[in-house]
């Protein structure tokens, strides 16, 4: 079957354009394999080297690997893509603005950037974050607190708000 036909396609991107604002392989490994569990269609994207390393990790460590099309589409593929989805999980990065401006029902997982400064303008997307961190500590260089906004961040957390936000599967 080709992947734009399935049904309940969930579009997750891992990675960023730095490493301080992705979220941990493990947590995108329990995230992909709870959405297997339901009969969601997982399906991760991504660009480039570091893209590709992180979604190769990741898809080596599930039991039933997904589909992996790092490096594989351009923008307009990527736009019909999401718009065949159902929803789009991905870190703070370009995807995730182009989900929002699909009107694809999404989560953006934040770290230490300022959402009110670069996060999504619609209201189709949540933020998320671990810790609430001090403002003096959002510019997200050096990081006195280990980066706990992200590292905090519980796959649990994310799955009761993707549940919350779609029809769960009989």
């Amino acid at each position: 079957m080709n992947l734009l036909e399935q049904s309940k396609i969930v579009v997750l991107h891992a990675g960023a354009s730095k490493v301080r604002k992705l979220w941990s392989n493990q947590k995108w490994i329990k995230l992909i394999a709870y959405l297997q569990e339901k009969d969601f269609s997982p399906v991760l994207i991504g660009e480039g080297k570091m893209d590709l390393t992180t979604n190769g990790n990741i898809n080596k460590a599930l039991h039933t690997p997904i589909p992996n099309l790092t490096n594989q589409l351009d923008l307009i593929d990527l736009s019909r893509l999401l718009k065949k989805s159902s929803f789009y999980i991905g870190n703070d990065s370009g995807p995730m603005h182009l989900a929002t401006a699909l009107d694809v029902p999404a989560i953006a997982i934040f770290g230490p950037t300022n959402e009110s400064i670069w996060g999504p303008l619609l209201n189709s997307t949540s933020v998320m974050r671990g810790y609430r961190c001090p403002s003096q500590c959002r510019n997200g260089h050096d990081c006195e607190l280990e980066f706990r906004c992200l590292g905090d961040l519980s796959p649990e957390r994310v799955i009761k708000e993707f549940m919350s936000r779609v029809q769960a599967p009989p």
